[in-house]
């Protein structure tokens, strides 16, 4: 059997079976990727000179993969860090100023607040839609049109729909407990 010497000659290659296989289309262009990745490997490593047994280990190294899928503690760590994230990042860099004006207009302290998703001009949705945890740890999501006169489409509690609870079975600590925490780190 002749392997591609590149990924596009792969992906040319597979290409064929896209309409009718997508699963096989990508699952082929991974094999491929990899293989064209082992040969690569082997080719720098008779190159440098490395011995027979060594290659075999940097080899079989190369293919030992981590766990394909995390375990609960690690999604909600993930999860966790990606809300801290945010969260940072809009502290940091500033809301938007028509955001920042119509939360102050409603109450929200922003020092003491947090942004935990926040998506500015996504084609057709408003220009500002997301959700922020407010000073008194109450979710609210909101959507403000700023097409000519600034417009609040919603500005809703969403507490009451938000996962708080520490322990859930199969996915472990809800996301809104996970935000909570979030809150609470920045705030100290």
């Amino acid at each position: 059997m002749i392997y591609p010497k590149t990924l596009e000659e792969a992906v040319s290659k597979a290409r064929g079976f896209f309409p009718l296989r997508t699963r096989t289309c990508f699952g082929t262009v991974h094999w491929w990727r990899g293989r064209i990745d082992q040969q690569r490997t082997y080719a720098a490593a008779a190159e440098s000179g490395i011995s027979q047994s060594t290659r075999v280990d940097l080899i079989s190294a190369m293919q030992k993969r981590g766990p394909r899928q995390s375990n609960v503690q690690q999604q909600n760590a993930h999860v966790e860090r990606s809300l801290h994230a945010e969260a940072s990042y809009w502290r940091q860099h500033g809301l938007p100023p028509i955001l920042a004006r119509v939360g102050v207009e409603r109450g929200v302290q922003w020092e003491k607040s947090i942004v935990i998703e926040l998506s500015v001009d996504f084609p057709g949705m408003p220009s500002i839609f997301g959700e922020l945890v407010t000073q008194d740890q109450r979710f609210i999501a909101f959507e403000i049109d700023t097409m000519g006169e600034v417009r609040v489409e919603r500005w809703a509690d969403v507490t009451n729909v938000q996962n708080l609870s520490e322990q859930n079975r199969g996915t472990g600590v809800g996301r809104g407990a996970l935000a909570l925490r979030v809150l609470r780190d920045l705030n100290a």
